[in-house]
């Protein structure tokens, strides 16, 4: 069965480090082969959810950003894209 995936950002603008997060999530999603839908916030006026069912399964959380190195940063964006990439 094919899975499907909604990502929400929820940080307002779409030129953060949070949106190459979710870039990263999504290129792991596609690989894997699952359908991908992503939701900005940013530009949400009105949505209908059209999942029945539709529940949390997992979240990552990660330090501070300003607090961190180039290297964690680049660490924390493949274990997004690796956690993705799970939904086979």
């Amino acid at each position: 069965m094919e899975k499907n995936i909604l990502l929400i950002l929820g940080h307002p603008s779409q030129n953060s480090y949070c949106k190459a997060l979710l870039d990263a999530y999504q290129t792991g999603v596609v690989s894997a082969g699952a359908t991908c839908k992503t939701i900005y916030i940013s530009q949400l006026k009105k949505v209908v959810f059209g999942y029945v069912g539709f529940k949390p399964i997992n979240f990552s959380a990660f330090g501070f950003i300003r607090k961190s190195t180039e290297a964690l940063r680049n660490n924390w964006l493949k274990k997004v894209e690796q956690s993705g990439s799970q939904f086979k």
